[in-house]
């Protein structure tokens, strides 16, 4: 499984910035909060992660391109943001 990255120079500064930003802040709400990201995933799913069997940024570009959005989380519909994510 290969865990491609998306190339920083295609999100844009402002979306960059913004993102930043709001995982600094001290107060962001646990929903937008990396660290409790997997509290509720179950303990084989995490397992695997772990040891490559599952790809979480796969699912993550499949999930975006599932709801239509480019990187910057724009709506571009779902044929282009299969094409952006380059998912099936």
């Amino acid at each position: 499984m290969q865990n491609k990255k998306l190339d920083p120079s295609q999100m844009s500064e402002h979306t960059s910035l913004r993102l930043q930003a709001q995982l600094a802040d001290p107060e962001i709400s646990d929903d937008q909060n990396p660290a409790f990201m997997f509290s509720t995933t179950a303990t084989d799913l995490l397992l695997a992660i772990t040891v490559g069997l599952v790809d979480p940024a796969r699912l993550a570009r499949e999930q975006l391109a599932n709801r239509g959005l480019d990187q910057n989380g724009m709506s571009v519909g779902f044929d282009r943001a299969r094409e952006i994510w380059e998912v099936k």
